[in-house]
Order: C-alpha cells, then structure tokens, then sequence
C-alpha cells in the first residue's frame, strides 16, 4: 500500500508541474489569439490555477479518505508519510504561488509591450492639425492646448491603454522585483527566527529596515515611470510601508 501511495504522489506531482508549465504557455499564447484581450486571458488562467489547486487538494483528500485509516488498521508507519505528504504540500503551493507571480507578470508584460505602441501614435489638433504631444505615460484622458491656434484637444486612449491602469503595472513589477523581493522576504523570516531564539540584534534589524525601504523607494520610482498616476501617492506609498514596518517591529524581540 506504501508502494502504491507513493507511486500515486509521484503522479501528482509530475502532472502538477507539467501543468504549471501548460497552463504558461496556453496562457501567452491565447494573449496573442484572441487579439490582445487582457481580462479574457487572466479568466482563462484562473481557470487553470483552479484546476492545478485541485491537484495539490486531491493529494490531501486522497489520504484523508482512502490511505490514513487503512494504514492505521494495517499498524503501518503512517507518521513519516503523513510528514512527507505535507512536505510535498507545502512544495507545491509555494511553487504554484511564486509561478503565478511569473506568469501573471509575463501575461501582463506582453500585453504591456503590445498596447504601449499606441502611445506612438500620431495625435494632431483637431483645429489645425499640428502634432501634439501627449504624456505617452499617463493611460486617461488628457487635455492639450495647441501651441499654434490655442484649441483645447482632448486626447482619450484605446481602451486597451486605458486597461493598463488596472493591475497590469503591479504585476510587471512583481515580476522584474521578483528574486529581490524574495530575497527581502527570506531575510525578514530568518530575522524573525532569531528573534525568536533571542539572538536577533539591534543592527541587524536596522540593516534590514534600511534594505526594506530602499527597495520600495526604487519599486515605487520604477512604477511611477510605467504609470505616472502613481507619482502623486509615492509619500504616502513610502510613508505606509515605513509604519507597516514599525508595526511589525513591536513584535519583535531584540537582544
């Protein structure tokens, strides 16, 4: 039964990844198929992210159902398994969570890449068809007085230029930030884990909330350059996640 439990996890694992990889490809793919259309393409990876999600819950289920109790009856060592399909659990849903990330930012980067272009275009005064110039990163409506004749054009994007105001800049940058912010995260928690050993400084700790703040600082310079709506909130933005580490700070112990 052992043998066959095993075999049943080595399947599910190989399908898993085999489907991470699928659901990327079907994903770019259908981006370019369906004509550029953003929300039809995330909705279909929903779709595949749920049916992946299932994969790694069908391994609980299936152990909750049909193996824990006949082991048990059998007086099999059920422990060590219970610990390795946990193991194995927990594998997959940190992969499934930081392939998202990379596959969410490719989906969005292409889309990105794609609908800029519209930017480039020609926009002329209605009046005297001077050329004018639009700020090619501000994705809404934008008013702009001709040098020449003084008519007030109003310039509206492409719907699809307006849908980059919508999540698409975030998931790029999480994207390009992805190893720097994991490396951000992986040092938070073994910070912590000292701290709970008491063994975590004080210098350690400043040494992180500097790196911390840096980080954001160039995060959020480098979004406002996708998007420049966002300039308008980089204090608040930067003044927030200063007060998210203060917070977090009151929990910690330091020797």
């Amino acid at each position: 039964m052992i043998e066959k439990w095993n075999k049943f996890l080595n399947k599910i694992e190989n399908r898993f990844y085999s489907s991470v990889s699928d659901a990327k490809e079907t994903c770019l793919e259908l981006l370019e198929e369906n004509d550029y259309n953003y929300n039809e393409t995330m909705r279909a990876y929903t779709g595949m992210k749920a049916q992946i999600e299932g994969l790694i819950k069908k391994i609980d289920t299936t152990w909750d159902e049909k193996v824990v109790d006949k082991l048990k009856e059998k007086k099999l060592d059920w422990v060590d398994l219970l610990e390795k399909k946990n193991k194995l659990t927990e594998k997959l849903w940190e992969y499934l969570r930081e392939e998202s990330i990379k596959i969410e930012g490719e989906i969005s980067l292409k889309y990105y890449d794609k609908v800029i272009r519209l930017m480039d275009e020609e926009f002329l005064c209605t009046q005297c068809s001077a050329k004018l110039e639009i700020i090619k990163n501000l994705y809404r409506a934008q008013y702009i007085t001709c040098e020449y004749c003084n008519r007030v054009n109003t310039f509206t994007p492409s719907t699809k230029v307006g849908q980059l105001n919508y999540g698409i800049i975030e998931n790029i940058l999480n994207l390009e930030y992805f190893k720097e912010k994991k490396e951000l995260e992986d040092l938070c928690i073994n910070l912590k884990e000292k701290a709970q050993e008491n063994k975590l400084t004080l210098d350690e700790w400043k040494n992180y909330k500097e790196k911390y703040i840096e980080f954001f600082k160039k995060y959020f310079k480098e979004r406002i350059k996708l998007n420049i709506i966002y300039k308008e909130r980089y204090e608040d933005d930067i003044k927030r996640k200063v007060e998210e580490l203060e917070t977090e700070e009151k929990y910690i112990k330091l020797c």
